[in-house]
Formats: C-alpha cells, structure tokens, sequence
C-alpha cells in the first residue's frame, strides 16, 4: 500500500504546529524572554497563510490532495473554498495575536505566554485542517486539534490562575456581586 505525501499541500497546517512545538522549545532555551516566541508564533501564522496561495489559484473544480490512497481517496483535500477558509482561519489568529501583544508585553509572575501562544497555534492549526478533511477519520482528528488547545485557553483565562489566589470555592448557586 501506498501513500502519496503532498507536504507542500498541508503547509496551512503544519507550518503553525511546527512554530507551535518550536515556541515551546523556545521557551525551554531562554526562558522569560515573550518577544522571540511571539515573533515566531507570528511567522508560523505568515507562513501557514502563504501556504495557501497556490489554492487560491486553483480553478474551479481542481484541488490539491496530500496523504493519498491508491485508489485516489486522498485524507486531506484543498480547494479554492478550503484555502480561502484556512486563510480566514491563520489571519484571524494572526490578529488575536497583534491584538494580545501589548497585554503579553507586560510583567508576569507566570511566564505563561509561550504557552499560551502554542496553544493559539495547536487551535489554529486544528481551524485549519477541518475544511481540508477528506474523510471522517481526519475530520474528528482535525476538530480535536481545533478544540483541545481552546479549552487549555479557556481554562488559562480563569483568573485564579493568573492572580496566584485560590478563588472562591465550589459552585454554590448564586452569582458573586
């Protein structure tokens, strides 16, 4: 059995998990420094949305496939309207990462940016997999990538973990004043 690999096809996708796992490797060298990982978060986004330029000069009907079976089912299909998609999905990451710059410049006891910034990646990279999919199989995979690191982002917003206090206890019933 063989398997037709098209990386340059997946690049929408894999440039953002490489500068996710390349944030975190980041950090580990030079640790409490926000700048380089942004930077490199951000050049992981750029690239991912250069990735998609040879899809919006497809016409219409043809698509790039990676990861293709032998009986020409391919795992990962890109279109026009899947790279236009993917390019939705990288920019708009790109723009809540201008947007948080100024607030992940400031002094933090947690040093918890290049984390956040790989998980930012990780959803991105999920976002822009789903419209690619070309079988369920990749598609329940793409939708995990794509909420796995949200929920780590929902929960890294909670501001017990941000101020170093325990917080109020369990659920009591009644909205705090």
């Amino acid at each position: 059995m063989n398997l037709e690999l098209d990386l340059v096809a997946t690049l929408p996708v894999l440039a953002p998990l490489v500068a996710a796992v390349l944030v975190l490797l980041l950090d580990a060298a030079v640790p409490g420094r926000r700048e380089p990982h942004l930077l490199l978060a951000a050049g992981g986004l750029a690239a991912g949305a250069l990735g998609t330029w040879p899809g919006l000069r497809l016409g219409a009907g043809d698509r790039r496939g990676a990861f293709c079976l032998p009986t020409g089912e391919c795992l990962y299909t890109a279109d026009r309207l899947t790279s236009v998609l993917q390019l939705t999905a990288l920019l708009g990451a790109l723009v809540v990462l201008v947007l948080a710059w100024d607030d992940w410049r400031q002094r933090s006891v947690t040093g918890r940016a290049p984390v956040v910034a790989a998980l930012v990646l990780g959803a991105t990279a999920g976002a822009a997999a789903v419209p690619a999919a070309g079988d369920l199989g990749t598609l329940l995979v793409s939708l995990e990538l794509a909420t796995l690191p949200t929920v780590a982002l929902v929960v890294l917003a909670d501001p017990r973990w941000t101020s170093g206090h325990p917080g109020p206890g369990p659920w009591t019933g009644r909205w705090p004043s």
